[in-house]
């Protein structure tokens, strides 16, 4: 009982199921989720692995992208898909596409970049536009202001240290001045590798149901 005897405290069964004690549903992990959470929600974090590719369906994110002009403002600057896909063999030198088969990756970044997308291709085609001149001179400006704090007190300021890096970088990139390295140019350093912790996926080996509703 989570109100532990308490009178004031709320009754864990009467939230849940509406007073029914004589339920077994949620007794138990494994019928919390085969029985109790798919009959209030048959798409949930705690049944199924995040569905990629029937989100971006579904919330049609490729005709937004291609509306709002994205691929337009990147070929204005510069940037076609064929420079992504020399990302690709980057990518896997560097053992990047093995990281995105984790599911703490699927299951929790793709998400925070998924979900919100269409709020934020719009002030994504707004940055793609905007002169790289501004991003480099907010770069340059915060790296004059993390000088000068280093030679009063010696001391890095993180969040103005990213800020140089974040607009410095893009200010570049939008001038075209970063190129896409050749994966046969990386050598990686011998050592040991790290990887993400290996878990298993949130299904657990229940009947999977597609996709993930949030």
């Amino acid at each position: 009982m989570e109100n532990f005897g308490f009178s004031f405290a709320e009754d864990a069964w009467e939230a849940a199921l509406g007073g029914d004690k004589t339920s077994q549903s949620i007794i138990g992990e494994a019928r919390l989720k085969a029985e109790f959470v798919p009959s209030v929600q048959k798409r949930s974090l705690l049944t199924d692995d995040y569905n990629i590719l029937e989100r971006v369906s579904e919330m049609n994110l490729l005709t937004a992208t291609a509306r709002a002009g994205v691929l337009t403002a990147l070929d204005e600057k510069g940037l076609t898909l064929t420079d992504l896909d020399k990302l690709l063999p980057v990518a896997e030198k560097l053992n990047l596409l093995s990281a995105l088969k984790n599911p703490i990756v699927y299951n929790l970044v793709f998400p925070l970049l998924i979900e919100p997308a269409p709020l934020l291709i719009g002030p994504l085609v707004g940055v793609i536009k905007t002169d790289p001149l501004v991003f480099t001179g907010l770069g340059a400006l915060l790296l004059g202001l993390e000088a000068k704090g280093i030679a009063a007190s010696c001391e890095i300021n993180l969040p103005l240290l990213v800020g140089v890096v974040l607009f410095g970088g893009l200010g570049q990139l939008l001038a075209g001045n970063v190129a896409v390295p050749d994966a046969d140019d990386i050598n990686l350093p011998s050592g040991p590798n790290i990887n993400l912790p290996s878990v298993p996926s949130i299904g657990g080996g229940l009947p999977r149901r597609g996709g993930l509703k949030i």
